[in-house]
C-alpha cells in the first residue's frame, strides 16, 4: 500500500472516530459506571479505592482506566468528550506502537495493511469510543507482546516487558498476565524452541523485570486492600477463578456466565468486519500448513498473539464483546503478512457481506427503535450507494486495487459516524440518562428522585445527585408533603404504583420513551 493513501486513510479513520466522542450519550450499564467511578473520584480525591453510588467500594476492576478518566475530565469536562477520551487515546497509542513494531519485522508495506486493519475494523473502532477499560488493557496488552517480540527479534525489549506486565495489573489485572504467556507458550510450541522464554527467564533479566513489575503494581493492591480490607480475595479469587470456572460466582456488578461456549470466535469474526471473509480467505492457505512445518518466526508470533486470547476464552461463558480485542493485533499482523506474498484475496465479497450485514443490521434496528423515515434514509442510502458501487467493482474488476482496500477500511467507520449522528439520540432514550438531563432546564444542584432505581448513568449526568425511592410509595408521599418544588422521575410501565395523588397534583414536565419527569408540589 502507497505511503500516502494509508496516510489519509488512517487520518480519516481516526478524525471520524474522535467527532465522534462527544455525539452519543453514555449508555448504562457499562459506560455509566466507568464514567461515574471517574467522576466519583475527582469529587472525592480518592485515588486508591474506585467507588459508586457516592462512595461504594467498587472491587470489580483495577484503577488505571479510571485514572485516566479522571485526569481526563479534569481536562475536558465532566461530559461525554471527557469520559472517552481514554479509549481513544489508548487506540492511536495502540496503533503508534503496533505500526512500528510490524514495520520493524516486515517493513512498511505490511505495517501499513496491517494498522489500517487492525484500526478499522468494527470492534476497535467501536471500543476506541466508548468508556470501556478494554482500550487500555488492549494497549498494555499490545505492549507487553511488541516487547517480547522485539525480544524474539532483536534481543531488546525485556524490561520494556515487564513495564508492560505492571500495567496489565493495574488496567485489569492477572487475566492480561495470563493472555501474555498463552501468547509466548503458542509460539514456543509453533516454532519448537524456548530461545524467547530462554532470554526472558534469565536471571539478569528475570529479577529486574519482575522488580520493575512488583514495585509498578504492587502498592496500589497493598494499599486497596488496606483502604477496604476484603478487596484481595473478591478480586483475584470471584473476578479471576470462580467467574471463570462456575455459574453462580459471586459478581457484584454484572451477571453471571449466560453465553455458550465458544462464543468468542463469533464475536471475532463479527468484529472483524468488514475484513472479515478476506482475512479468511487470505490466512487459510497458511494456518493450513501451521500444524505440519515449523513456522517462521514471525507468523509463530502473530499466531500465538491472536490464538492466546481466543482460546483462554473459549471455555468462558462470562464474556462481553470487548474481550476479543487483545487478539486484533495478532489477526491484523497475520494477515498482513500473508497478503504481501500472496496478496489480498476476496476483499470486495468481504465489504459486499460486510455491507449486506450492516444494511439488514440498519433496517431493523431502525424499525425496532422507531426511527424516522427521514434519519433512515440519511443512514441507509449512503449504504446502499457503497453497496451498489462494490457490485459494479465485482463486475468490472479482475484484480484488487488500493480503492478496494479503501473502501473496507472507511466502511465502518463512516457508517459508525452516521449512526452516531443520526441514531443514538433515538437509542440513548431507552439506554441512556442524557435526555433525562436535557428535558430538566435548571441545574441547581439538587437531589433528582427516581421512584424505582437509579440508572447507573443518571448518576454521572446528575452528578452523583440522583436518589433512589426504592418503589415505595410511602416515600413519595412524603416527597409530596415537603415544602418546595422537586424532581420526581418515574418509569412509564412503574406509574400505577404511585400514590394517587402524585397524578393529581404534581405537574408533569416532560416524558421520554422510557419515563415521565414531574415536579412536585
Amino acid at each position: 500500500m502507497e505511503r500516502r493513501v494509508f496516510l489519509i486513510l488512517i487520518v480519516l479513520v481516526i478524525a471520524l472516530r474522535l467527532v465522534t466522542l462527544g455525539e452519543s450519550p453514555l449508555f448504562d450499564k457499562t459506560e455509566g459506571r466507568y464514567a461515574e467511578v471517574g467522576r466519583e473520584m475527582i469529587e472525592s480525591g480518592n485515588w486508591i479505592t474506585p467507588t459508586l453510588h457516592g462512595g461504594e467500594p467498587f472491587w470489580g476492576k483495577p484503577p488505571l482506566h479510571f485514572w485516566m478518566t479522571a485526569v481526563s475530565m479534569a481536562m475536558f469536562g465532566q461530559n461525554e468528550w471527557g469520559a472517552r477520551m481514554p479509549g481513544f487515546f489508548s487506540y492511536v497509542l495502540m496503533l503508534l506502537l503496533f505500526y512500528r513494531a510490524v514495520r520493524q519485522w516486515d517493513g512498511a508495506r505490511t505495517a501499513r495493511l496491517a494498522t489500517l486493519v487492525l484500526a478499522s475494523a468494527a470492534l476497535p473502532f467501536i471500543v476506541a469510543g466508548q468508556v470501556l477499560l478494554d482500550a487500555t488493557f488492549t494497549l498494555a496488552v499490545t505492549g507487553a507482546l511488541i516487547a517480547y517480540g522485539d525480544l524474539l527479534d532483536r534481543g531488546a525489549g525485556r524490561y520494556a516487558f515487564w513495564i508492560w506486565i505492571g500495567l496489565i495489573l493495574l488496567a485489569k489485572g492477572p487475566v492480561g498476565v495470563v493472555l501474555v504467556i498463552g501468547a509466548v507458550v503458542i509460539h514456543a510450541v509453533l516454532r519448537r524452541e524456548i530461545r524467547g522464554i530462554a532470554k526472558l527467564m534469565r536471571p539478569v533479566v528475570l529479577l529486574p523485570g519482575l522488580l520493575l513489575a512488583i514495585v509498578i503494581a504492587a502498592p496500589w493492591y497493598l494499599l486497596a486492600e488496606r483502604a477496604t480490607p476484603g478487596f484481595s480475595y473478591y478480586f483475584f479469587w470471584q473476578e479471576h477463578v470462580l467467574r471463570y470456572v462456575m455459574k453462580d460466582y459471586g459478581d457484584l456488578y454484572g451477571h453471571g456466565h449466560v453465553a455458550p461456549y465458544g462464543l468468542i470466535w463469533a464475536i471475532t469474526l463479527g468484529g472483524l468486519l468488514p475484513w472479515t471473509v478476506s482475512l479468511i480467505a487470505t490466512l487459510r492457505a497458511r494456518i493450513a500448513g501451521a500444524a505440519s512445518r515449523k513456522l517462521a518466526s514471525g507468523d509463530a508470533w502473530a499466531l500465538g498473539w491472536a490464538l492466546s486470547p481466543l482460546l483462554f476464552f473459549t471455555l468462558s461463558r462470562s464474556l462481553s464483546m470487548p474481550y476479543a480485542f487483545p487478539a486484533f493485533g495478532g489477526i491484523a499482523w497475520l494477515f498482513a503478512r500473508s497478503a504481501e506474498r500472496s496478496g489480498i484475496r476476496a476483499l470486495s465479497p468481504s465489504s459486499l457481506v460486510a455491507l449486506v450485514i450492516l444494511l439488514a443490521g440498519g433496517w431493523f434496528g431502525a424499525r425496532d427503535i422507531d426511527l424516522p423515515p427521514f434519519q433512515t434514509a440519511a443512514i441507509l442510502v449512503p449504504v446502499a450507494i457503497a453497496l451498489a458501487f462494490v457490485i459494479l467493482r465485482l463486475r468490472w474488476l479482475k484484480s484488487q486495487s488500493i480503492a478496494s482496500v479503501a473502501i473496507a477500511a472507511l466502511l465502518f467507520p463512516i457508517t459508525g459516524t452516521l449512526l452516531t449522528f443520526f441514531a443514538l439520540d433515538t437509542v440513548g432514550e431507552e439506554k441512556s440518562a442524557r435526555v433525562l438531563r436535557r428535558a430538566i432546564p435548571v441545574d441547581d444542584g439538587r437531589p433528582v428522585f427516581f421512584f424505582d432505581g437509579v440508572p447507573l448513568s443518571a448518576e454521572f449526568y446528575f452528578r452523583g445527585k440522583a436518589v433512589d425511592l426504592q418503589g415505595e410509595p410511602d416515600r413519595v408521599a412524603a416527597l409530596m408533603a415537603e415544602e418546595g418544588e422537586e424532581i420526581l422521575i418515574v418509569r412509564r410501565s412503574k406509574e400505577q404504583y404511585l400514590p394517587q395523588n402524585v397524578a393529581q397534583a404534581a405537574r408533569p414536565l416532560a416524558e421520554t420513551l422510557k419515563y415521565r419527569i414531574y415536579i412536585t408540589p
